[in-house]
């Protein structure tokens, strides 16, 4: 992943999608794959066990967040 600032979305259907990959997943006749709510991840905040980790393992850490699972992490700004 490259420093500085990335979007990922929580889609309806549960799925934390990339800003870079969101409109190839959004099917507009299904409600389920729309955006929901977007987290900006500051790359440069991350901890170096997630530097170079891929969006396999930084969608469940914004998922757990976003259903109030974990707290806040430090690298998810807004």
């Amino acid at each position: 992943m490259t420093y500085g600032l990335h979007k990922y979305w929580v889609m309806n259907d549960g799925e934390v999608i990339h800003d870079d990959f969101m409109n190839e997943h959004v099917d507009e006749s299904n409600d389920f794959t729309w955006p929901n709510t977007a987290y900006t991840v500051d790359v440069d905040k991350l901890p170096p066990e997630l530097v170079h980790a891929d969006d396999e393992v930084i969608g469940p850490l914004i998922l757990a967040y976003h259903h109030k699972e974990s707290e806040k992490p430090e690298w998810i700004v807004e």
